[in-house]
């Protein structure tokens, strides 16, 4: 299915679709599963604001996520986050405030080599983010 249309479907079977990609996923090189991700999260329809990035204390599971079906950049952040998790990449969210770029917004680093949600839609590589950006980062073992 496509993932533009799993949007408008009601909550469990967005949430049986979202397993559906994680597994056609398994064992694709990391590359190719990074731009997949992206591509498939980015179809997401955005809402004002969802989550708070200051607050990772009321960040919702991935399954609370999905199944309520609000997003806005931060939580399709999340939504990346927890598809990477799942799949077994190494992959932390980090909240970056770049003054250059008048950014503020979570971003998800895979194998501290990638950088997604950075730009819409794109894959970049970790040298797009300076360190000095980076307000706080979160693992795996505090999110799941």
């Amino acid at each position: 299915m496509q993932s533009n249309l799993i949007w408008q479907l009601p909550p469990r079977e967005r949430l049986q679709n979202w397993r559906q990609f994680r597994q056609s996923l398994e064992g694709l090189p990391t590359p190719e599963n990074l731009q997949k991700c992206v591509d498939w999260w980015k179809m997401v329809p955005l809402d004002k604001r969802v989550i708070d990035p200051y607050f990772s204390q009321d960040w919702p599971s991935p399954w609370d996520l999905i199944y309520e079906g609000k997003f806005d950049e931060n939580a399709i952040a999340l939504g990346i986050f927890y598809t990477l998790h799942y799949l077994g990449l190494e992959c932390e969210v980090s909240l970056i405030q770049d003054h250059a770029d008048d950014f503020l917004g979570l971003v998800v680093i895979v194998d501290n080599q990638w950088v997604l949600c950075r730009n819409w839609g794109e894959v970049n590589t970790i040298d797009t983010i300076p360190l000095k950006v980076k307000m706080e980062t979160w693992t795996s073992e505090q999110l799941t």
